[in-house]
C-alpha cells in the first residue's frame, strides 16, 4: 500500500477572495473626509502632527501593538502576595509603547490647544 504525501494548506487551494492586509499606509491621508474636516474646523495648526501620527498608526508594527493591547487588557492587582492592599494596574508592554507614541506627539494635550 502506497502512502500519500502529506498535504499542506497551501497545496489544497489558493485563497483569492480576501483583500490584502491594510498596513503600511498613512491613516490620516487615506481618510479624505477627515482631512477635509480638520481643515474646515480650524485644525490646520495640527495637520503636521496628525499626518505624522497617521503614518505611525498605519505601520504594521503599530497595528500589531494595538492587537496585543486589545488581547491583553489591564489587570487590577488589588493585593500583594502578603495580603497588603496595593491597588496596582498591570499593563501589557504594548499599552506602554502606544502611550509613548501619543505622549511624544502631544496628543494627550491636543484638545486643550
Amino acid at each position: 500500500m502506497a502512502v500519500a504525501p502529506p498535504r499542506t494548506s497551501s497545496a489544497t487551494h489558493a485563497v483569492t477572495n480576501q483583500a490584502e492586509p491594510l498596513e503600511d499606509y498613512n491613516v490620516f491621508e487615506a481618510d479624505l473626509p477627515l482631512v477635509e474636516a480638520v481643515s474646515r474646523e480650524g485644525g490646520d495648526f495640527a495637520v503636521d502632527t496628525i499626518r505624522a501620527v497617521g503614518e505611525i498608526a498605519g505601520r504594521r508594527e503599530t497595528i500589531e501593538l494595538g492587537r496585543l493591547a486589545n488581547e491583553n487588557p489591564p489587570k487590577l492587582r488589588s493585593h500583594d502576595r502578603f495580603g497588603n492592599r496595593i491597588d496596582e494596574v498591570e499593563f501589557h508592554p504594548a499599552w506602554h509603547e502606544l502611550m509613548d507614541v501619543h505622549a511624544s506627539h502631544g496628543l494627550h494635550a491636543l484638545p486643550l490647544r
